[in-house]
This record gives structure tokens, sequence and C-alpha cells, in this order.
């Protein structure tokens, strides 16, 4: 597992570090992975925009994730989320570093000190969210700033990473 986990932490990496620094090879390998599942015109005037989007879940990615009946809740929390064309992914201005962390669902259930480096509303839906899955967190930091614009919800599906942003919230209204 701790292998699995390091090669997952490094392309969660080299996918975020092209939100600050991105270079043209890798962006079209990560777009082209991601391919256009929901039918719409990729941005073609903001590469962030275009990151942010190629992070959007596919139908079935949901089951994928969340288990049970929390996988249809969780899809429909989300569609507001990728309706709104002010979803992004983007550092400040400055913000030139990233601090990151993962950790596997089962990891978090088990072991209070990995679960308290993650957000608080991560202890809400630990039983909702498959075990075998690695969820990302990150940071992107100034360098003279101890803390920066904090961002979660990066799974890694196999091939592939998805976004569910604090997955909390889509199951806060019930």
């Amino acid at each position: 597992m701790a292998d699995d986990a390091q090669a997952i932490l490094e392309a969660g990496v080299l996918l975020l570090q092209q939100f600050l620094d991105p270079d043209e090879e890798t962006l079209t390998a990560i777009l082209a992975a991601a391919g256009n599942p929901h039918e719409e015109e990729p941005p073609t005037d903001d590469f962030r925009a275009a990151l942010t989007r190629a992070l959007r879940p596919r139908e079935e990615d949901y089951a994928r994730v969340f288990l049970g009946a929390a996988a249809e809740r969780a899809r429909e929390g989300y569609e507001a989320l990728w309706a709104d064309p002010w979803t992004l992914i983007a550092p400040k201005a400055g913000q030139t570093q990233l601090r990151v962390l993962v950790a596997q669902a089962a990891t978090l259930r088990s072991e209070p000190e990995v679960l308290d480096a993650f957000p608080g509303g991560y202890r809400d839906v630990l039983d909702l969210l498959v075990p075998d899955r690695y969820w990302i967190c990150w940071e992107f930091l100034s360098p003279d700033e101890p803390y920066g614009m904090q961002y979660n919800g990066l799974v890694y599906l196999d091939e592939r990473f998805v976004w569910f942003p604090k997955p909390w919230r889509v199951f806060e209204r019930e």
C-alpha cells in the first residue's frame, strides 16, 4: 500500500503542478486522458479552467468513490458544482509552491492522526467513501507564507484523477 500511495502522490503532484507551472506536453496528456465525456466545448482561453474541467467525474465514477446510495446523492450534489462556470482550481498570485497529502479512505477511518491532517468535514463522510480509494488534499503556497489556498477531494481512479471537493457539503442537506 505504501508504494501505491507514493505513486499516487507523485502522479497527483505532477497533475497539480500543472496549475502552477504548466508544461505543454504534460498538460496535453492530462486533457487527452480525461477526454470530453460531458460533451461540452472545452474552454480554450484558460488552461486552469480546462484542467479543472478535466477532473469532472463521469457518471460511473460516483459508484467507484461513494458507497451504495451515497453515490447517487453525491452525483446529484455535485451537478450544481459542475454547472457553475466559476468552479475552478487556481492558485492566487505569488503562490508557486505546493503541499500535498494523500491517504486511502480506509486509513482516514483507522488512523486519527492522518484524519487530523485532512479537513474536519471528512469525519462526517468516512462511512460513505469506498475504503480503497486514495484522496488528496493540497495547498498552493507563497514561498514566504506558512498557509495558502487549500483544496481537497482529488481522488485517483486507477487511470486518472477526478475531483470531489468538500464531499461533506453534498450530504449536509439531509
